[in-house]
């Protein structure tokens, strides 16, 4: 990584199964919760003009993958975990969706490393500060044509501020990583210091804490 600092915050999962247990369980909070992060996403897409390829950084065991298969879109899947990326390419390669996924750090793009028409980056960027925030959206940026969709957690709010107090009683009583959340006002300012233009936001849900936001290159020309 780019920044010893950033080691202990990254969510570095190591065992997909336990993942796709937890994460994508048939439960209905989780059916709930992967039905209005889709129905966002697929809003935003609706958003991005021209795009023919993604990134998806990292990408985990590939849940977002039928999305892209679904639009039409070419993929780089980049995770770090390895198991976490074989478990991905299996399911890349079981929905026929062009392209690859290679093992790498969202932090730091490989040297010659491609770019893509879209990055996205989903379930990530509130494990860590703003600092490290701004970090990641510069090493994003070098990774993309044109688009960013990123998932950020806000804190304004009866939600936000009840989730916040309750990820600060779990962390008194185990360790655990923190989420930050960002206020609402400050997502734009915080983006377009790293070289993004804001297009779109809007959040999961009506109650939902968590916000996707659709950004340009700011220096794009077309």
């Amino acid at each position: 990584m780019t920044d010893d600092a950033l080691a202990p915050a990254y969510p570095l999962f190591r065992r997909p199964d336990a993942y796709h247990e937890k994460r994508c369980a048939s439960a209905l909070r989780n059916r709930i919760q992967r039905w209005s992060e889709r129905r966002t996403l697929r809003a935003l897409l609706g958003s991005a003009e021209g795009i023919h390829s993604v990134c998806d950084i990292p990408c985990g065991i590939g849940r977002s993958f039928e999305l892209w298969a679904a639009a039409g879109l070419s993929v780089l899947g980049v995770e770090l975990s390895p198991p976490m990326a074989e478990r991905a390419e299996r399911e890349r390669a079981s929905l026929g969706l062009p392209g690859r996924v290679e093992i790498g750090d969202a932090f730091a793009a490989r040297e010659g490393a491609g770019r893509a028409d879209l990055v996205v980056c989903l379930r990530f960027a509130y494990y860590f500060s703003p600092a490290q925030r701004r970090g990641l959206l510069a090493a994003l940026r070098e990774r993309s044509r044109r688009y960013l969709l990123i998932q950020y957690r806000v804190g304004n709010g009866i939600l936000g501020r009840w989730k916040s107090a309750r990820a600060e009683v779990r962390m008194q009583r185990r360790a655990t990583r923190a989420k930050h959340a960002c206020p609402w006002e400050e997502i734009r300012p915080e983006l377009e210091s790293a070289g993004w233009r804001v297009l779109r936001m809007r959040r999961q849900s009506p109650l939902s804490d968590r916000v996707l936001i659709l950004a340009e290159r700011s220096a794009w020309k077309g």
